[in-house]
């Protein structure tokens, strides 16, 4: 049975939870850097223009016969390809979200980014099958490594014995604590002792 012992709440890190009629909900919003954002808005917009001079010329190329037209060619195929990738981290980077449902038998994780969503589905684990839960610092070279309480962060990883998923990217190890022990009382999950260390 679901835990309803705490209310909604969101932490200053950006990690919340709510109670609906599935389940646990927990979310991370995904640290915001403007800076970042903008300078990413700014070289988009001039890989944009680039690109269009690109197109026109390997337009040009193709009906003047040019040898270099497949050169041009592949040429957009992969900047129509990192276009796409600088886009997904934009997006990613203004809206993107971390959320994990927990069921009584089943955890779902998703990664939520707009539009690009609607092409995945969440992440499937049954309860028993959980063997570890563990909390990894992140790479001193990351860019989402450290709140801005300076504190540093890492990812949840998850062990099954089939697989190994890092759950939520930038979370304290306070933090994290307190997800393995929202996943431990809300579900079919067992660590070994750690049933009564989370209870």
């Amino acid at each position: 049975m679901i835990n309803r012992g705490g209310k909604d709440s969101h932490d200053r890190s950006g990690l919340s939870r709510r109670i609906d009629r599935t389940g646990l909900i927990l979310t991370v919003q995904r640290q915001r850097s403007r800076f970042v954002i903008i300078f990413l808005l700014v070289w988009l917009t001039g890989w944009l223009i680039g690109g269009g001079f690109a197109a026109q010329a390997t337009l040009n190329d193709w009906q003047s016969g040019n040898p270099d037209r497949w050169f041009m060619t592949f040429w957009m195929a992969a900047w129509a390809f990192g276009t796409v990738k600088a886009v997904q981290q934009l997006l990613w980077l203004s809206f993107g979200r971390e959320q994990l449902r927990i069921t009584n038998q089943t955890l779902y994780f998703q990664r939520w980014v707009p539009l690009l969503s609607l092409l995945q589905r969440a992440r499937r684990y049954e309860s028993k099958a959980v063997t570890a839960l563990e909390w990894r610092k992140a790479q001193p070279n990351r860019p989402d490594n450290m709140y801005f309480s300076g504190a540093p962060t890492g990812g949840l990883q998850l062990v099954t014995e089939e697989d190994s998923q890092t759950l939520f990217t930038s979370l304290t190890q306070e933090e994290a604590n307190r997800v393995i022990a929202d996943i431990v009382r809300n579900s079919h999950v067992r660590l070994g002792g750690e049933k009564s260390r989370y209870s």
